[in-house]
């Protein structure tokens, strides 16, 4: 009795155990500025501002406040709203999106999205919040279920309107596996 309790059982806890178990998340995009030397412009990281008359820079610097490493500088004029990564997306799958951020100065609003780059802009995922004064690169953390497949999505940060300075680091995205509607 006590074999056939584990040839028949076993199998289909292990089978249930499976089907129930979470898949381990697969990291897509890991970027922090550390690595990168002071000054530069990583590659990925552009301006998509002048359609409203804005422009931002972007600069590595000394991460502030006595935390260690290099975050990236971003200075806004009149708007901002930047490309600080891209990462290719399922229908059907599931994403996490976290992003340390900070500004400068004021309190700033702003949006984190995963997007399409071109016509017609559609967004797959977004996060509006908040950057505080501190300089402490506060992470900003999504999850999203992605409703088409897109080789090469976006992730976008929209300042808003009016001059500032953000810090931008810690971005990570990471797919969950297949929503659980659609396995």
């Amino acid at each position: 009795m006590r074999h056939t309790f584990h040839a028949i059982f076993l199998p289909v806890l292990l089978i249930v155990a499976g089907v129930l178990h979470a898949a381990e998340p697969r990291l897509l995009v890991q970027r922090d500025f550390d690595a990168t030397p002071e000054g530069s412009v990583p590659e990925e990281i552009s301006d998509n501002s002048d359609w409203k008359q804005g422009a931002v820079t972007f600069s590595v610097v000394p991460s502030p406040k006595g935390k260690s490493g290099r975050s990236l500088r971003c200075g806004v004029k009149r708007f901002g709203q930047f490309i600080i990564g891209r990462l290719p997306i399922e229908d059907g799958h599931v994403y996490r999106v976290a992003v340390g951020l900070a500004s400068l100065h004021e309190s700033r609003p702003l949006v984190v999205q995963v997007r399409q780059y071109d016509t017609p802009w559609t967004v797959y995922g977004k996060l509006q919040g908040n950057a505080l004064p501190d300089g402490l690169r506060h992470p900003l953390t999504f999850t999203f279920t992605a409703g088409a497949t897109d080789p090469q999505a976006f992730i976008y940060v929209i300042a808003g309107d009016g001059d500032g300075e953000l810090l931008v680091d810690d971005l990570t995205v990471a797919d969950l596996g297949v929503a659980p509607a659609r396995k």
